[in-house]
């Protein structure tokens, strides 16, 4: 029932949405920052890149969704499920290590994030999101994002 409603949505807001929302700039290579964690930048730049695609339009970062995000990685997987921090707006997936090995970010969030247009990723209705990443050595790397 929820996915069917999730494609209503999302497809009047294709219908609806007349001027698409422009990509953000693309973040600088994080690895070379020094970052041991995916930024917020990346986060945002593949997400949106995406949701511009769809004509969706752009999510806004939100903090409190990255703390709840972060509380699913840092389980590394174990306890979390889409309802781990008490709602179904949180997604996870485990990655192998060979990909965080590789320090492409946006490669890593565009391998996390589904093409299937009607997740909460591409959701019309969702406006902000909230990432968070661990490395969880021998399960991989677990990333998560919640969605509002």
């Amino acid at each position: 029932m929820y996915v069917r409603i999730l494609q209503l949505v999302f497809i009047l807001a294709i219908l609806s949405q007349s001027i698409a929302s422009p990509i953000p700039e693309k973040p600088k290579d994080a690895k070379a920052a020094g970052y041991k964690i995916i930024p917020s930048s990346s986060w945002l730049y593949v997400h949106n890149s995406k949701r511009q695609k769809a004509k969706v339009p752009a999510l806004k970062w939100n903090s409190h969704l990255m703390k709840q995000a972060q509380s699913v990685v840092n389980t590394c997987g174990a306890s979390a499920s889409t309802n781990a921090v008490g709602n179904d707006r949180t997604i996870y997936k485990v990655l192998p290590q060979t990909i965080g090995l590789q320090g492409d970010f946006n490669a890593m969030i565009k391998a996390w994030i589904p093409d299937d247009p009607y997740t909460l990723a591409m959701a019309a209705d969702v406006t902000q999101v909230g990432c968070a990443s661990a490395n969880c050595n021998q399960a991989g790397i677990v990333l998560a994002c919640s969605y509002n």
